[in-house]
């Protein structure tokens, strides 16, 4: 028996003649694509008819809209101590630095975050599982809003440092008010 296979073309493609005999060696798995062939993709999608244009009323768009939910938008977690239980008096904002402090009430004024945040869960984003006490953290956020920016910038600028926590920025606040003669408001 050789190592050849014999194969039949069917009557209908022959328009040469009765018989057509093709001998060929056996097929080994690198051997089933011609250089031609190796692209199925090219062959499938050629072999298919084309596709029609898809057509979309405008109420199937905003049904698949509805379908399709918003992504969350982003929101940079800040760094936080780790807080010692045992001592309720160290709480948020304490060890906290100004320029986490800033990054946190930049980001909780967002219009888009606002928006789709809750202040309480926009807060607990920001700022971990920290409790949210609504007047600490307007208290807190009026002392960041409503402050010389020198003051701001250089303990911002100190990072995470002893002159960059926030009691220090708080600290240095008062005293310019105080030295300036002006008032905290």
């Amino acid at each position: 028996m050789s190592s050849s296979l014999t194969t039949h073309s069917p009557r209908q493609n022959r328009p040469w003649g009765k018989h057509r005999c093709i001998t060929t060696s056996p097929l080994f798995p690198t051997q089933l694509l011609s250089d031609s062939d190796d692209d199925f993709d090219a062959h499938l999608t050629s072999s298919m008819p084309p596709m029609p244009p898809l057509i979309m009323s405008s109420s199937s768009v905003k049904s698949i809209l509805r379908v399709i939910p918003a992504p969350a938008p982003c929101v940079i977690p800040v760094h936080i101590p780790i807080y010692n239980l045992a001592k309720p008096w160290q709480r948020w904002p304490y060890g906290m630095y100004t320029v986490d402090m800033a990054i946190g009430f930049q980001q909780m004024a967002i219009p888009k975050l606002c928006s789709f945040y809750g202040q309480e869960q926009l807060f607990r984003l920001i700022f971990g599982d920290t409790p949210f006490v609504k007047t600490t953290y307007h208290d807190n956020h009026k002392a960041w809003h409503e402050t010389e920016l020198t003051v701001l910038e250089t303990h911002k600028l100190a990072g995470h440092t002893e002159d960059g926590l926030w009691a220090n920025y708080l600290a240095a606040r008062c005293t310019h008010y105080l030295g300036s003669g002006q008032q905290e408001t």
